[in-house]
């Protein structure tokens, strides 16, 4: 398992610690699970242990596999993936801060702005225009998708 929190771990040699954080819970947890698979040097494989997981929520749940649920069940996997990988970017430092972002952002919007009014010195308000509705456009999206992103 890695030293570093920056290694990659590999998702098939999982310590305790490792696979209770995966799951948010407390390392004591994992311990206690009944036929929990184990590797053969008492690590735990990440994909085998969600398999044995899943088949146990779905054994005391009643849960029978439903081809209309599936979409649904496939679309909600989709969701937490996306969600676990955005929090640990986010603990990795992969992810910019929202406020950092909009800031260089607003200074690249600045620079295209004085670089426009150049341009329209030389060719016109006509151009000038066009180019500050090019620029009030990109300010837009980036805004959307700055806030589509927050960390």
């Amino acid at each position: 398992m890695p030293r570093h929190d920056h290694e990659i771990p590999d998702w098939t040699k999982c310590t305790q610690r490792v696979l209770s954080g995966a799951f948010g819970l407390d390392p004591r947890t994992i311990r206690y699970w009944k036929n929990c698979p184990r590797n053969a040097d008492k690590t735990y494989s990440f994909p085998d242990v969600i398999g044995w997981w899943r088949a146990q929520y779905e054994e005391e749940m009643g849960v029978e596999e439903n081809p209309k649920e599936s979409r649904a069940l496939e679309l909600l996997r989709e969701e937490n993936y996306r969600r676990v990988k955005n929090e640990n970017d986010a603990r990795e430092g992969l992810l910019l801060d929202a406020s950092d972002m909009t800031r260089e952002l607003a200074e690249i919007t600045n620079v295209m702005r004085q670089g426009f009014e150049g341009i329209e010195k030389t060719h016109g308000k006509r151009v000038g225009r066009a180019l500050r509705r090019v620029i009030d456009k990109a300010e837009k999206a980036w805004g959307k998708m700055v806030e589509g992103r927050r960390a």
